[in-house]
């Protein structure tokens, strides 16, 4: 069974040691201590892969952006509301 560090822990999550310390200490992780050091099995670490998200949300498009614009931000002038959409069309024609 393989172990890791936490150093290798995060490289294999694609995380900091920061955030595996948090997770520890939040116990969002698993993990064994024995003495002062604290390793991982590989099935802990697989065992957190497993537990992401599996789909990312639907980024907002452009139409619903200024919607958020129109109905949030009515001390806009026309003037700045106008070059906001302006903004954000141009910023979702460039992905």
């Amino acid at each position: 069974m393989k172990r890791f560090n936490k150093k290798q822990a995060g490289d294999y999550l694609g995380v900091g040691t920061g955030t595996i310390d948090r997770w520890m200490k939040e116990g969002l992780i698993s993990y064994n201590k024995i003495g002062s050091k604290v390793h991982f099995t590989q099935s802990d670490l697989d065992a957190k892969i497993q537990s992401y998200p599996t789909h990312s949300p639907t980024p907002p498009t452009s139409e619903e952006v200024i919607e958020v614009i129109e109905n949030k931000a009515k001390e806009f002038t026309p003037e700045e509301l106008a070059l906001a959409k302006e903004i954000i069309n141009h910023l979702f024609k460039n992905l």
